[in-house]
């Protein structure tokens, strides 16, 4: 069994505001797994520490609502991993290149990612996780890489209704939880909507009855 640590939140934000802290100033990447953080410790990391530019969260239970903004960012990365808890997500990046969410359905408001080019989406059963691009609607057509973390215990899961214009999509990585019964053919409307697709690749775990 894995135990989680908590972040002592008001020692923290003291710590990371206090002035002069060159390991904060200089920060550029921060990676958190199995530690309990809440989204209001994280927005003052981010506005505390000004050349972050990599944040990944994995597994947290006290993440519930995460709002990334700020014109002077230098987010590039942001990962959030099947933390259970979360209920939105809410972005304003200039520079973020690449965005992951794996987890529970969620509010997404991708306001602001010029720069977006790499997205990761997944979520655990039984979310389809199609409802994602449309938050993502807008950034589909710059979109270089995608991957897709699916739980397809029934073929629903496989339906991609709002997915069109992956015109520079090179790289398209899908992974499938899938019953020994279950069908891949929701994926072909996937693949079809790239246009210059370079690399496909498709790795199955199948369930047993």
């Amino acid at each position: 069994m894995r135990h989680y640590s908590t972040f002592p939140h008001e020692q923290l934000t003291r710590i990371i505001s206090k002035i002069g802290v060159p390991c904060i100033n200089f920060l550029t990447s921060l990676t958190l797994k199995y530690v309990n953080v809440t989204g209001e410790l994280l927005e003052h990391c981010l506005s505390n520490c000004p050349v972050l530019e990599k944040l990944h969260v994995a597994r947290s239970q006290s993440l519930v609502r995460l709002k990334i903004s700020g014109l002077s960012l230098q987010l590039k990365y942001l990962h959030i991993i099947n933390c259970t808890q979360i209920k939105s997500i809410d972005i304003f990046a200039p520079n973020l290149k690449s965005f992951g969410f794996v987890g529970p359905r969620i509010e997404l408001y991708v306001n602001y990612a010029p720069c977006l080019v790499d997205v990761l989406i997944g979520g655990i059963y039984p979310v389809r996780i199609s409802y994602l691009f449309c938050p993502l609607s807008n950034y589909l057509s710059q979109l270089q890489c995608l991957m897709l973390d699916i739980c397809n215990f029934n073929d629903d899961n496989l339906e991609f209704p709002e997915l069109q214009g992956l015109l520079n999509l090179r790289r398209l990585e899908v992974r499938v939880a899938a019953c020994d019964d279950g069908s891949l053919l929701g994926l072909i409307p996937l693949i079809e909507a790239t246009h210059v697709l370079h690399k496909f690749s498709l790795e199955v775990t199948i369930r047993t009855s």
